[in-house]
């Protein structure tokens, strides 16, 4: 875990542990479940007291920044979870309307996503989200909840091929009221002629425009597929 503190501050020595990991974590560079080092190595990190490396956990414990497992590992929360999501997540399961919002905050989105990913990811990537589709495609067709899986991997590797940080956690953060709006969609396209090789297709067009860099042709690939979503939801 590259946690590096050379530089000199004047700041309060808990205060500047708490900024400097909390830099990390925005910057992705720590992200959610990973685990803190010991207090020694902290300690060593930052030439700070195991008082103050304390001191720190404690105070990003109260942030919600980590959750402190004694007797074992601190481990780095997501920082960028709204807690409006949680409450959210079981009226989607029954409000048409609020499904539709879903939607339209994908909208806005993962159709920005899969731009700036047409125009920056590279091979290493790309990767992920080739991965992402074979298991997609391959998957149980009888499980909506597995595809519903394999449909979120998918558009989250989509979304870090962004090379947007704050996109790609945004996207992250609303994952379980996605996966319920996609849980929908799935259901009704298991019952439809075709409606499972009709997304998959989609899926598919979506990926290859990223591949060879068309970010107008993925674009277009975007929205055609959430529009086909928000048609089978109407």
């Amino acid at each position: 875990m590259p946690l590096m503190s050379t530089k000199p501050f004047n700041a309060k020595i808990s205060d500047r542990i708490i900024d400097h990991i909390q830099t990390q974590m925005a910057e992705g560079i720590l992200n959610a479940g990973d685990k803190l080092p010991s207090e020694r190595k902290l300690a060593a990190v930052f030439n700070a007291s195991r008082a103050s490396i304390r001191e720190a956990i404690g105070l990003m414990e109260a942030k919600g920044m980590v959750k402190i497992r004694h007797g074992a590992s601190t481990i780095i929360l997501d920082i960028f979870t709204p807690k409006l999501i949680d409450p959210l997540q079981d009226l989607v399961k029954t409000n048409q309307s609020l499904a539709l919002d879903v939607i339209a905050v994908r909208h806005l989105l993962e159709v920005e996503a899969t731009i700036l990913a047409a125009q920056n990811a590279d091979n290493d990537a790309l990767k992920p989200i080739e991965n992402a589709l074979i298991h997609l495609l391959n998957c149980d067709r009888k499980n909506a909840e597995i595809q519903v899986k394999a449909d979120m991997d998918f558009h989250l590797a989509i979304a870090d091929a962004s090379q947007n940080i704050v996109l790609a956690k945004m996207l992250r953060s609303m994952g379980n009221l996605v996966e319920h709006e996609m849980l929908k969609t799935v259901t009704v396209a298991m019952q439809k002629t075709n409606g499972q090789n009709k997304l998959n297709a989609q899926h598919q067009q979506i990926y290859q425009a990223i591949k060879n860099g068309n970010f107008q042709q993925a674009e277009r690939a975007a929205r055609t597929h959430l529009e086909f979503v928000q048609n089978y939801l109407n």
